[in-house]
């Protein structure tokens, strides 16, 4: 061997780490990731090990795992997964040299962060079919979406299968992603009246998918049956009476009969008492042909109609009008009111009672003949002070019996009840009357108002109130709608 003559190169250089991954300060690294640095120049692998190359995490403690060396890089392998949204600080020592024995100059460190564990868990949600009603008659229905996750609710999936669909499968609707979504969006259902379920699946941006959530409603696009019965199922009826009773049936296989109306062409409208069978007790009719239509309305707002005309010729019963009371006291008060015997003699008498609509007396009778207006009064005795009693005038002749209006009084010892008249209503619209009446306060402050409804001594709803005060007929209006 002859040994080389000077002069020659000695490498006397320490080496670096020119890089790293993942680099320093990154985020979002992941977890499974290995960690590795790269030198300058070519490393004496024998130094590089888990004692020269360490891993810790931002708690100090060291992780475990193998280091290798290929091609001036240093690679450093988790023995597991690192944990998620932590910082870790991977070491090089001084330990580590190049191939020609030179140590770096000083340890090299470098920091880095791990992602978020990802999102596992589903969205949460629920559904209603046109605001959670149970009935539809329409297949053209809209599902009121409402849902929750913590990352963001993406995309919803309607059907009417209860089986659950994947993150790709196709149908899905995407919306805006949201925390919190709520959404109401069109549906058709398939045809047939039955019971239809609906359900809906939410995902969010990870694919995560929710559990079922569903409504249901009823299908019913078939309409009811109405028929009337009496007076007669014939089309038409003459009568002499009024007012007219009228009954009938009404069914609806689907979702049932929810309720039954009519109306008169000449005026009047109301609501059946019954459904399945029904009964109206009191139509007016004016004299002439009267066109009563009955409409049966189902659950789910199919409608259908049966009609009568009713031929109505007034006959000659007498006229009654229910007048003031006057003279009230403690034990006694007289009634008042006038009779148009309408040219046949006339048997009049006042009813009374302390209910309202209820009368358990009858005064003593009075005879009326002649065609004009005569009046009639009566004294009753036996009252009680601080009562309400309620009266009507009543007449009857070979042609019918007639009553009047219901009135009322009350003696107080406070003074005298106001004495009050019910009028007819006026400017009568198919949503909207003005009710009209006259009130007496009697020399006392006085609140009035209206109670009105649809069944006959029934009153259901009452206006706003008005003040009167005085000893003279005061007129009183207001204004009804819906």
């Amino acid at each position: 061997f002859t040994p080389p003559t000077a002069p020659y190169d000695v490498d006397t250089t320490p080496p670096t780490v020119s890089s790293t991954s993942p680099a320093g300060s990154s985020t979002g690294v992941g977890v499974s990731s290995a960690i590795s640095a790269t030198f300058s120049e070519d490393m004496d692998s024998s130094t590089i090990s888990t004692s020269t190359f360490t891993l810790s995490s931002s708690s100090g403690s060291s992780v475990s795992g193998t280091v290798s060396y290929s091609n001036k890089v240093a690679t450093f392998t988790p023995s597991s997964n690192l944990s998620y949204s932590t910082t870790y600080t991977a070491t090089i020592t001084t330990g580590v040299k190049d191939t020609a024995g030179n140590a770096m100059s000083s340890t090299y460190t470098w920091s880095f962060t791990t992602g978020s564990a990802p999102d596992t868990t589903a969205p949460s949600g629920s559904v209603s079919i046109n605001s959670g009603a149970s009935y539809t008659n329409s297949t053209a229905v809209t599902l009121n979406l409402s849902a929750t996750d913590t990352v963001g609710v993406v995309g919803y999936y309607a059907s009417t299968s209860s089986s659950t669909p994947t993150a790709s499968a196709s149908g899905w609707n995407s919306v805006t992603s949201a925390t919190s979504y709520t959404g109401s969006v069109s549906y058709t259902l398939a045809s047939g009246d039955e019971s239809k379920t609906v359900y809906v699946w939410y995902k969010d941006s990870a694919g995560n998918v929710s559990s079922a959530a569903s409504d249901s409603i009823t299908l019913d696009t078939t309409a009811p049956i109405v028929t009337i019965t009496s007076p007669n199922s014939s089309d038409t009826y003459t009568t002499t009476s009024s007012p007219l009773s009228l009954s009938g049936s009404a069914s609806d296989t689907t979702s049932g009969v929810k309720e039954v109306t009519w109306s008169n062409d000449k005026g009047g409208s109301g609501t059946a008492s019954g459904t399945t069978y029904w009964s109206v007790l009191s139509i007016s009719l004016t004299s002439g042909d009267n066109k009563i239509t009955v409409t049966a309305k189902d659950n789910a707002g199919n409608t259908s109609t049966d009609t009568i005309t009713v031929t109505y010729s007034a006959a000659t019963k007498p006229t009654v009008t229910t007048g003031s009371a006057s003279n009230v006291t403690a034990t006694s008060a007289t009634l008042t009111g006038t009779v148009n015997a309408n040219g046949l003699s006339t048997t009049a008498w006042f009813e009374y009672g302390t209910v309202k609509g209820t009368y358990g007396n009858k005064t003593s009778t009075q005879t009326v003949t002649g065609s004009n207006d005569t009046t009639v009064s009566v004294t009753i005795t036996g009252l009680t002070a601080e009562t309400t009693y309620y009266y009507r005038i009543a007449a009857q002749n070979n042609s019918g019996t007639s009553y009047g209006e219901e009135m009322s009084f009350q003696y107080s010892s406070k003074g005298s009840a106001p004495t009050v008249t019910t009028d007819s209503a006026t400017d009568v619209t198919t949503t909207t009357a003005t009710l009209n009446g006259t009130v007496n306060a009697n020399g006392i402050s006085t609140t009035a108002w209206f109670e009105y409804g649809t069944l006959s001594g029934t009153y259901g709803n009452k206006t706003t109130t008005k003040s009167v005060s005085g000893s003279t007929d005061t007129k009183v209006s207001i204004g009804i709608s819906g």
